[in-house]
Protein backbone atom coordinates (compact mmCIF):
# COMPACT_ATOMS: atom_id res chain seq x y z
CA UNK A 1 0.00 0.00 0.00
CA UNK A 2 2.81 2.40 0.86
CA UNK A 3 4.47 1.65 -2.48
CA UNK A 4 1.29 2.67 -4.30
CA UNK A 5 1.02 5.95 -2.36
CA UNK A 6 4.70 6.66 -3.04
CA UNK A 7 4.20 6.01 -6.75
CA UNK A 8 1.23 8.41 -6.88
CA UNK A 9 3.23 11.16 -5.14
CA UNK A 10 6.17 10.57 -7.49
CA UNK A 11 3.95 10.91 -10.58
CA UNK A 12 2.34 14.09 -9.24
CA UNK A 13 5.75 15.58 -8.37
CA UNK A 14 7.07 14.78 -11.86
CA UNK A 15 4.06 16.44 -13.51
CA UNK A 16 4.44 19.57 -11.34
CA UNK A 17 8.19 19.85 -11.99
CA UNK A 18 7.82 19.38 -15.77
CA UNK A 19 4.98 21.93 -15.92
CA UNK A 20 7.02 24.54 -14.02
CA UNK A 21 10.03 23.86 -16.27
CA UNK A 22 7.90 24.24 -19.40
CA UNK A 23 6.49 27.59 -18.21
CA UNK A 24 9.97 28.83 -17.25
CA UNK A 25 11.32 27.90 -20.68
CA UNK A 26 8.40 29.57 -22.44
CA UNK A 27 8.85 32.77 -20.44
CA UNK A 28 12.63 33.11 -20.22
CA UNK A 29 14.20 31.19 -23.12
CA UNK A 30 15.38 33.82 -25.69
CA UNK A 31 14.50 31.81 -28.80
CA UNK A 32 10.90 31.48 -27.62
CA UNK A 33 10.19 35.19 -27.47
CA UNK A 34 7.72 36.22 -30.15
CA UNK A 35 9.18 37.81 -33.27
CA UNK A 36 7.57 40.85 -34.88
CA UNK A 37 5.15 39.66 -37.52
CA UNK A 38 4.84 42.77 -39.65
CA UNK A 39 7.33 43.97 -42.25
CA UNK A 40 7.72 47.43 -40.70
CA UNK A 41 8.86 46.02 -37.36
CA UNK A 42 11.34 43.75 -39.12
CA UNK A 43 12.72 46.59 -41.22
CA UNK A 44 13.29 48.78 -38.14
CA UNK A 45 15.68 46.35 -36.49
CA UNK A 46 17.93 45.58 -39.49
CA UNK A 47 21.69 46.02 -39.15
CA UNK A 48 22.64 49.34 -40.71
CA UNK A 49 24.88 49.71 -43.74
CA UNK A 50 26.52 53.01 -44.64
CA UNK A 51 24.20 54.96 -47.02
CA UNK A 52 26.79 55.08 -49.79
CA UNK A 53 27.16 51.29 -49.58
CA UNK A 54 23.45 50.78 -50.21
CA UNK A 55 23.64 53.07 -53.24
CA UNK A 56 26.67 51.18 -54.59
CA UNK A 57 24.92 47.81 -54.08
CA UNK A 58 21.81 49.01 -55.93
CA UNK A 59 23.98 50.45 -58.71
CA UNK A 60 25.90 47.19 -59.10
CA UNK A 61 22.71 45.11 -59.18
CA UNK A 62 21.04 47.31 -61.80
CA UNK A 63 24.21 47.18 -63.91
CA UNK A 64 24.42 43.38 -63.55
CA UNK A 65 27.74 43.56 -61.66
CA UNK A 66 28.85 41.77 -58.49
CA UNK A 67 27.46 43.66 -55.50
CA UNK A 68 29.37 41.62 -52.88
CA UNK A 69 32.52 43.65 -53.55
CA UNK A 70 30.82 46.77 -52.23
CA UNK A 71 30.09 45.36 -48.76
CA UNK A 72 32.11 46.71 -45.80
CA UNK A 73 34.28 44.59 -43.52
CA UNK A 74 32.28 42.09 -41.48
CA UNK A 75 29.68 41.55 -44.21
CA UNK A 76 29.47 38.79 -46.81
CA UNK A 77 27.21 38.60 -49.83
CA UNK A 78 25.84 35.89 -52.09
CA UNK A 79 22.97 35.16 -54.45
CA UNK A 80 20.02 32.89 -53.71
CA UNK A 81 16.73 32.08 -55.37
CA UNK A 82 13.14 32.10 -54.13
CA UNK A 83 11.96 28.51 -53.57
CA UNK A 84 8.48 28.81 -55.05
CA UNK A 85 7.12 30.30 -58.23
CA UNK A 86 7.33 34.09 -58.02
CA UNK A 87 4.26 36.23 -57.79
CA UNK A 88 3.10 37.58 -61.17
CA UNK A 89 3.44 41.09 -59.69
CA UNK A 90 7.17 40.55 -59.22
CA UNK A 91 7.90 40.95 -62.91
CA UNK A 92 5.72 43.99 -63.39
CA UNK A 93 6.13 46.24 -60.37
CA UNK A 94 9.38 45.44 -58.54
CA UNK A 95 12.53 46.78 -60.23
CA UNK A 96 15.97 45.19 -59.88
CA UNK A 97 17.83 46.76 -56.95
CA UNK A 98 14.77 47.10 -54.71
CA UNK A 99 15.55 46.29 -51.08
CA UNK A 100 13.30 43.48 -49.89
CA UNK A 101 12.06 42.41 -46.47
CA UNK A 102 12.10 38.86 -45.10
CA UNK A 103 9.10 38.18 -42.85
CA UNK A 104 8.92 34.96 -40.82
CA UNK A 105 6.04 32.74 -41.97
CA UNK A 106 4.20 30.41 -39.65
CA UNK A 107 4.29 27.54 -42.16
CA UNK A 108 7.77 25.99 -42.19
CA UNK A 109 9.13 24.22 -45.26
CA UNK A 110 9.97 20.78 -43.92
CA UNK A 111 11.95 21.39 -40.74
CA UNK A 112 13.28 24.80 -41.89
CA UNK A 113 11.79 28.16 -41.10
CA UNK A 114 10.41 29.95 -44.13
CA UNK A 115 10.28 33.65 -44.86
CA UNK A 116 7.93 35.59 -47.07
CA UNK A 117 9.93 37.85 -49.37
CA UNK A 118 8.08 41.13 -49.77
CA UNK A 119 8.88 44.37 -51.53
CA UNK A 120 7.71 47.57 -49.84
CA UNK A 121 6.30 49.66 -52.69
CA UNK A 122 4.06 52.73 -52.66
CA UNK A 123 2.94 52.40 -49.05
CA UNK A 124 2.06 48.70 -49.32
CA UNK A 125 3.89 45.43 -49.86
CA UNK A 126 4.18 43.16 -52.89
CA UNK A 127 4.76 39.47 -52.05
CA UNK A 128 7.43 37.88 -54.22
CA UNK A 129 7.63 34.35 -52.84
CA UNK A 130 9.24 32.22 -50.14
CA UNK A 131 12.88 32.09 -49.01
CA UNK A 132 14.45 29.35 -46.88
CA UNK A 133 18.02 29.02 -45.64
CA UNK A 134 18.49 27.16 -42.39
CA UNK A 135 22.03 28.52 -41.96
CA UNK A 136 20.65 32.09 -41.90
CA UNK A 137 17.74 31.60 -39.47
CA UNK A 138 19.61 33.01 -36.47
CA UNK A 139 21.10 35.93 -38.45
CA UNK A 140 17.69 36.82 -39.87
CA UNK A 141 16.21 36.76 -36.37
CA UNK A 142 18.97 39.10 -35.17
CA UNK A 143 18.40 41.52 -38.06
CA UNK A 144 21.80 40.84 -39.61
CA UNK A 145 20.48 39.96 -43.07
CA UNK A 146 19.57 42.46 -45.80
CA UNK A 147 18.41 41.48 -49.26
CA UNK A 148 17.70 43.03 -52.65
CA UNK A 149 16.12 41.88 -55.89
CA UNK A 150 19.15 41.00 -58.02
CA UNK A 151 17.64 39.72 -61.25
CA UNK A 152 15.10 37.49 -62.91
CA UNK A 153 16.46 34.41 -64.57
CA UNK A 154 15.01 31.57 -66.59
CA UNK A 155 15.60 28.22 -64.89
CA UNK A 156 14.42 24.70 -65.57
CA UNK A 157 11.90 25.06 -62.74
CA UNK A 158 10.60 28.54 -63.46
CA UNK A 159 10.61 30.72 -66.57
CA UNK A 160 10.88 33.88 -64.43
CA UNK A 161 12.80 32.91 -61.27
CA UNK A 162 13.54 35.70 -58.78
CA UNK A 163 17.20 35.92 -57.72
CA UNK A 164 18.04 37.65 -54.44
CA UNK A 165 21.28 39.30 -53.38
CA UNK A 166 21.74 38.49 -49.69
CA UNK A 167 24.10 40.48 -47.44
CA UNK A 168 24.87 38.97 -44.03
CA UNK A 169 26.67 40.69 -41.17
CA UNK A 170 29.11 38.14 -39.66
CA UNK A 171 31.26 39.97 -37.11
Amino acid sequence: MLDLIGLVFEVIATIVVETVAWFAKALFWPSRRPEPADAAATARKLKALPPDTVLRIVGALTAGDDAAGHLPKGWRGFHSIIVDDPSPKAGDTVPVGTELVLVLRHEPVGEMASYAVVAPLHGSTVPLGTFTDQALDRSIGLGRVRCWLAERRQTSRSPNAVVLFIAVYDP
